[in-house]
């Protein structure tokens, strides 16, 4: 804060501690002991007595532009962003064109995990500082990524179980994922300050067990490829400070291998099963809604779509804890109202899928998470995943480790999710009551690097 130039006076009561808290027990805090105390510990960097002096200030109606400040920086300087952004703009509130005030807001929001509101925030800031900070109006990119998942599974012990307990006159299909090639980019651009244009694509192959049962007929196939090519579009609205309203689409096209059984040839006896290629296309509605503060983010969604034609619907909550007002630690918490309708018939599910993450070094983040609920036919909307199988998830734990470069602007990310999966035969015309439940394990390894502006 070298740019704010302010007055020593001498304290009142002296620098003891003691003295000091005893003497303002006995009478109300004066605005010169409270200018001169706090500008004291500003100096001397004793940023916890600082906030507690100035709080003590503020409750007994001294309230001022350095004082404000003061306890901003106080707080900016323990790493509670979160904490003094309030500060920051409270002073703004006496000087709304103080530059230094507006550029430690901005970082503020930068360095506490509010990106959206940093961008509104260039706004306030003179070009000198933008070119100081190194901040192009010219440039809309925001962030760019890639990343990569494989997954491998102990499919292979369940293959027998599958064939064998399934009744023939019943058509629907079973599969059980052998082996997932997953292999994703975004791209984030924004349009002024008030709106970002997020694309998403991606590529999967996976090679499944797959046994359908049509026209009494049997087919298996061990190793059948299917390929899914998806694109998600959606745009950040920044509604207001902290409020971010996120429209968007999710497009999902799907190849999978058909098998029929055909006779050629009346009296030759020979019976041969063609292939061909069933493409299916999916289309997500999607809306979220999100709300900052200081210790949390809370906000509430809306997904459609209708994977193996069930119609559904998700209802969304999402909120994250942030105990010390920066990202040092958090503690997430999605729950989702689940309804399906198919032919006419409904269900409703509740999932959880709990979230903790934290700094464990200075270059280096942990997040674990995972949903102990069954999941199928689900969209999750923070990451943009789309878990549309013919398989059910019956619970799963994941952990991702993070490390920022910061010189560079980027972020390495890699991680491990276990899955608990159940194979079941889901019957054609009642798929909300799949049988021949076989479960198996199923291991996936991610990774990526993410740049960011």
């Amino acid at each position: 804060m070298g740019a704010v130039v302010m007055v020593m006076q001498q304290p009142v009561y002296g620098q003891d501690p003691s003295r000091r808290q005893e003497a303002v027990s006995q009478q109300q805090p004066t605005f010169r002991y409270v200018d001169s105390i706090t500008y004291q510990l500003y100096l001397k960097e004793e940023w916890q007595d600082l906030v507690r002096e100035g709080r003590i200030a503020l409750e007994n109606g001294i309230d001022y532009f350095y004082l404000q400040m003061r306890i901003a920086y106080a707080y900016y300087a323990l790493g509670k962003y979160r904490r003094a952004t309030q500060y920051y703009k409270n002073a703004l509130g006496y000087n709304s064109q103080d530059p230094v005030a507006n550029e430690y807001l901005y970082y503020t929001y930068t360095f506490g995990g509010r990106p959206y509101d940093a961008l509104r925030q260039t706004r306030a800031l003179s070009a000198a500082q933008k070119s100081a900070m190194d901040i192009n109006d010219s440039i809309s990119f925001v962030a760019f990524g890639m990343n990569y998942a494989w997954s491998g599974a102990n499919t292979a012990a369940i293959q027998e179980q599958i064939v064998s307990n399934t009744d023939l006159l019943n058509p629907g299909t079973q599969k059980a994922t052998h082996a997932m090639h997953y292999a994703g980019a975004n791209f984030s651009h924004r349009l002024g300050t008030a709106l970002v244009l997020n694309h998403q694509g991606s590529y999967l192959y996976k090679n499944e067990l797959s046994y359908v049962i049509t026209n009494n007929r049997a087919f298996l196939s061990e190793e059948q490829p299917v390929q899914q090519y998806e694109y998600s579009l959606g745009a950040d609205i920044l509604a207001a400070e902290g409020l971010v309203i996120r429209p968007g689409i999710h497009y999902l096209n799907t190849a999978i291998p058909l098998y029929d059984e055909t006779s050629y040839g009346q009296g030759s006896g020979i019976n041969r099963t063609a292939v061909s290629e069933l493409t299916i296309i999916d289309w997500v509605q999607k809306l979220l809604v999100a709300y900052q503060t200081c210790y949390a983010d809370a906000g509430v969604s809306w997904v459609h779509h209708n994977f193996n034609d069930i119609n559904t619907h998700q209802a969304g909550f999402h909120g994250t804890f942030y105990p010390g007002a920066n990202l040092n630690l958090y503690l997430g918490m999605d729950a989702y109202m689940q309804m399906a309708t198919f032919n006419n018939e409904h269900s409703a599910q509740l999932l959880f899928r709990p979230l903790l993450g934290g700094k464990i070094f200075n270059n280096l983040w942990l997040e674990i998470s995972g949903a102990p609920m069954e999941q199928f036919n689900f969209y999750d909307i923070r990451n943009n995943l789309a878990y549309n199988s013919l398989e059910k998830v019956a619970w799963s734990m994941e952990t991702n480790a993070i490390i920022p470069i910061y010189r560079a602007g980027m972020q390495l990310f890699f991680g491990y999710r276990f899955r608990s999966v159940n194979s079941m035969f889901f019957p054609t015309q009642d798929m909300l009551h799949p049988v021949n439940q076989q479960n198996y394990q199923s291991h996936i390894i991610t990774g990526g690097i993410i740049w960011k502006r």
